[in-house]
């Protein structure tokens, strides 16, 4: 669902919400089925609310774009994001990257994903987060 952080253009906080209304106002233009578009607003309206994952009676589209949402910033994505954090706000030194990323990755040890197929592509990303920092542990021979 392309449209779900399409808010966050003007900040994180709120984005679900500016992004339902923005989906909702191209529905209309674009004269697409009003039930549709109701339904599309509401779940990118959710789609922050991770809590919702694990509910029985959550809708499945919902689901999958929670996982989806969670899955675009991991693996090699988060290795870029969290390098290029601290190449902005500074690093000091290769050590202090590899600090960064390992913080991160401690942070999603738990995966949180309900389908099988994101759980596999979790861990996948994962694998990929793992070899890296052990690469970069030998590259800056960290004890």
């Amino acid at each position: 669902m392309i449209f779900h952080d399409i808010g966050c253009s003007e900040g994180k906080e709120f984005h679900a919400e500016r992004s339902a209304k923005i989906f909702y106002e191209y529905g209309l233009k674009m004269n697409l089925d009003l039930k549709f578009i109701e339904r599309v607003k509401d779940l990118i309206s959710l789609h922050s609310s991770k809590g919702l994952l694990k509910k029985k009676d959550t809708p499945i589209e919902l689901i999958i774009l929670m996982e989806a949402d969670l899955l675009d910033e991991e693996g090699a994505l988060r290795i870029v994001w969290y390098s290029l954090d601290k190449g902005i706000t500074g690093a000091e030194s290769y050590l202090d990257v590899y600090k960064h990323i390992v913080m991160g990755s401690n942070k999603r040890l738990i995966n949180p994903m309900v389908t099988e197929k994101a759980q596999y592509y979790w861990n996948e990303k994962h694998k990929i987060v793992e070899e890296f920092t052990r690469q970069l542990e030998d590259d800056i021979a960290v004890n």
